[in-house]
């Protein structure tokens, strides 16, 4: 009779305590314990959650025994600072840097027979971020010299077709000179065959191009709008396209022979151009040469020819152009 009223006050965590220690549990107390299903059932309950407990605990032990290295790698970025600021994700797939041009000038002229003002200038301040996102590559370059914000280089590009495809605002692929940037050309302003001539205002256009790579040198086609960022909105379009072929080319010696033609067409509110001939540098007196029509007016055939080279330290470039433009009356 004593037996069964202990019985009566069997509660499950002591009973668990019990089979798990071994020496507490007296077989007799164990034999009536069966004797009640529903008990049974809850201490077979009880032995899987503590199988379960044990299973777990020695899982722990063995992470936590583990050296570091085996750990799963964290992504981390590489951040470069050398000219510029370079961010690169650890994937490559994502970059961001910042760049910047500034170039200084110091003018002063002898008299001659038309006045010139000497005097100091920033011909160039240019701040540029670069990167890549998304299969894209990306560029914004801003010019903060001459008083004005205005945007330079502002596209997207990837590649497509064994070449390189971009969209936005940038220079079509025409002029040798035009192209070469502002820190290799080899005297401080351009050549009559670019902006500072033949397209005036219209270096930066906004289109689509696409420049192949070829075995021995390039293709280049665009197609544009006659719109930079700092002029007004019009209908006006143009095309260009420029090849190249380089027959000698190797560590210290390269020809290179290019050909390129460009056609402008205008439309509502393209605005007029006036092409002329800064002689005595950026500051000093130019000549006009002609001046274009605007609007519907507007028409321009362009076309040159290119030939350059480098033999050890010394190096050549030089440029032939002609143009047929749609003048007044």
């Amino acid at each position: 009779m004593a037996q069964s009223i202990a019985l009566s006050r069997f509660r499950p965590l002591p009973v668990a305590i019990a089979l798990a220690t071994g020496s507490m549990a007296s077989p007799c107390l164990v034999m009536a314990a069966t004797t009640d299903p529903a008990m049974a059932a809850e201490m077979a309950a009880l032995r899987g959650e503590l199988a379960r407990l044990q299973a777990r605990l020695e899982q722990l032990e063995t992470r936590a025994q583990a050296p570091a290295a085996a750990s799963a790698p964290v992504e981390t970025a590489t951040v470069e600072a050398g000219p510029g600021l370079d961010v690169e994700s650890a994937d490559g797939e994502r970059s961001f840097s910042i760049g910047g041009r500034l170039h200084y000038d110091l003018y002063a002229h002898d008299s001659g027979q038309r006045e010139a003002t000497g005097g100091t200038e920033f011909r160039r301040a240019r701040v540029n971020v670069d990167g890549a996102a998304a299969g894209w590559n990306y560029r914004v370059q801003v010019e903060l010299a001459g008083g004005n914000v205005d945007l330079r280089d502002v596209y997207v590009e990837r590649e497509l077709a064994g070449g390189t495809l971009t969209l936005g605002q940038f220079k079509p692929f025409r002029s040798l000179e035009e192209l070469t940037s502002s820190n290799d050309i080899s005297v401080m302003e351009r050549g009559f065959t670019t902006a500072s001539g033949l397209f005036a205002d219209r270096q930066w256009q906004q289109g689509i191009g696409w420049l192949r790579p070829l075995p021995a040198g390039s293709l280049g086609l665009s197609v544009f709008s006659l719109r930079e960022d700092n002029t007004r909105r019009n209908e006006g379009w143009g095309a260009a396209v420029r090849g190249t072929w380089a027959p000698v080319l190797d560590e210290q010696r390269l020809v290179h022979l290019g050909a390129w033609g460009s056609y402008e067409d205008g439309g509502q509110n393209t605005p007029a151009v006036e092409i002329g001939a800064a002689y005595a540098g950026r500051r000093g007196p130019s000549a006009l040469l002609f001046e274009s029509v605007g609007g519907r007016d507007f028409e321009q055939r362009s076309a040159g020819l290119e030939f350059a080279g480098r033999l050890g330290g010394f190096h050549w470039q030089s440029e032939w152009a002609r143009a047929t433009l749609a003048g007044p009356d």
